[in-house]
Parts: C-alpha cells; structure tokens; sequence
C-alpha cells in the first residue's frame, strides 16, 4: 500500500503545478492510496515522475537552495519550457535521491548544485580519468559520471508518454473517472 500523505501542505503548491501539467495522471494519483503495487505506463512510473517533479518545483521555489531557482531561470533563458527546465533538475535530483535511498548516503548538497550548473552546458569530450567539469577536483569517473547524460537537456525533458497514439488537449481530454478505463 502506497503511503497516503507523501506531501505536506506547504509541498502541496508544488504537487498542483505538476498535477495540472500532467491531468492524465490526475485522477490515477488520486488512486494512488489503493494501489498495491507500482505503476508502469510504457516503462514510467506515472506516480514517481510526478512526486520527483512536485520536489524540483518546491526547491524552485524555496529560499534553501538558491542556486535550483537561478539555474531554472538559466535553463529557461536557454531556450527551455520551465517544464522542460524543471524536468532537467529533476533528473539530476533523482540521481541524488536514488544514492540517498538505496546506500544511506547523506544528501550532498554541494555536488548536486555544481551538478546543477553544469546543466545545459557542454563539456566536450572528457574521458573517465580527466578532471570533472564540475570543479570538485575529483576525476570525472569519481564524480559526475553517473550524471555525464543527464546534463544534457531536451527540450522534450518531462514529457509522459503513458500511451500510444495521439495525445489530448485539455479541452478533449476524454472522461476517464470510469473503473474501467484503460489508463487505470
């Protein structure tokens, strides 16, 4: 059973601005307390990208870490939708998380904003033993490898591709409250 209150009211805020970028997955995360195992959709987790991308968009907009703010403003200025932007830093977030969950590493702030920054920017071709670009003096296969791919930002960074065929705009969303209907 999938824990019923993940969010706090003041995580809320950033939980809506996703859940209205993404209303196909609305009523699947209303559901969510029922589920008894993970959902996948094409290899997705629906229920996971939402959450990761409701904690990007809390750092976003938190006083904590001033550097997630301007690098989101860097990545818009770039070019980025600030889905787009957010998807980005959330991937590098993600990568975080997982060596926090999985081996009880403490979460290292200082490595995830040089990571952060490095967002959008090209390296050039380093190999695994030259200096990371990231200016934590380290090797590049001592740092920022596990990250080298998530660097790079598309345009498409964040986008759900939950089902084949076209997709629906807000406007012709089909009902889907329905049990039986092939989303749920």
């Amino acid at each position: 059973m999938i824990q019923e209150n993940l969010f706090t009211q003041d995580d809320q805020q950033g939980l809506e601005v996703i859940l209205s970028e993404h209303p196909e997955v609305r009523i699947l995360w209303a559901r969510r307390p029922g589920l008894k195992s993970p959902v996948e959709i094409n290899g997705i987790n629906p229920i996971l990208h939402v959450m990761v991308e409701s904690i990007a968009e809390n750092q976003i907009n938190s006083p904590e870490i001033l550097e997630v703010r301007e690098n989101f403003e860097r990545l818009e200025k770039s070019g980025l939708s600030k889905h787009a932007a957010r998807a980005a830093i959330a991937e590098i977030l993600m990568v975080h998380m997982f060596d926090v969950m999985k081996y009880q590493k403490p979460f290292d702030k200082e490595k995830y904003v040089r990571q952060l920054i490095m967002l959008g920017k090209d390296s050039g071709k380093r190999g695994r033993n030259e200096p990371c670009p990231c200016g934590s003096g380290l090797k590049l296969k001592r740092c920022c490898v596990s990250v080298k791919e998530g660097i790079k930002v598309s345009p498409f960074a964040g986008r759900l591709v939950l089902g084949q065929g076209n997709y629906f705009l807000d406007a012709d969303m089909p009902d889907i409250d329905g049990p039986l209907h092939p989303i749920l």
